[in-house]
C-alpha cells in the first residue's frame, strides 16, 4: 500500500509540474499562443489547478488582458467547486493590500 502511496504522490507532482509549466507558458506567451491555449484551459480539470491557488492569484496583475482574463477563469471554476479553495487566499490578499496600502 505505501507504492500506491508514494505512486499518488508522484502522480500529483507531475500535476503541480504540469500546471505550473502551463501558468509559466501563458503568463510568457499566452496572446500569441491565444488559440491554443484558450481550449486547452478550458477543457483542463479545475483539480489541476488548485495546488497553485497562490500562483495563480499573482498572475492576475499579469499586464496582458488575455493572460488576467484566463486566470480569472481558472479561479472560478475553482471556485465553483471549492469556493473556500479560492475564498481563503483572495480574502488574506486583500487584507494584506489594505494593510501594505495603509501602512
Amino acid at each position: 500500500s505505501s507504492s500506491s502511496s508514494s505512486g499518488a504522490v508522484a502522480r500529483e507532482d507531475h500535476f503541480i509540474t504540469a500546471a505550473l509549466r502551463l501558468l509559466r507558458l501563458l503568463a510568457k506567451h499566452g496572446p500569441e499562443l491565444q488559440d491554443v491555449l484558450t481550449a486547452g484551459l478550458e477543457r483542463s480539470p479545475s483539480r489541476c489547478w488548485q495546488r497553485i491557488i497562490p500562483q495563480l492569484f499573482s498572475r492576475l496583475s499579469h499586464p496582458s488582458p488575455y493572460v488576467q482574463e484566463q486566470v480569472l477563469k481558472l479561479l472560478c471554476r475553482i471556485g465553483q467547486a471549492n469556493p473556500s479553495l479560492v475564498l481563503y487566499p483572495a480574502v488574506v490578499g486583500a487584507s494584506e493590500t489594505t494593510t501594505t496600502t495603509t501602512t
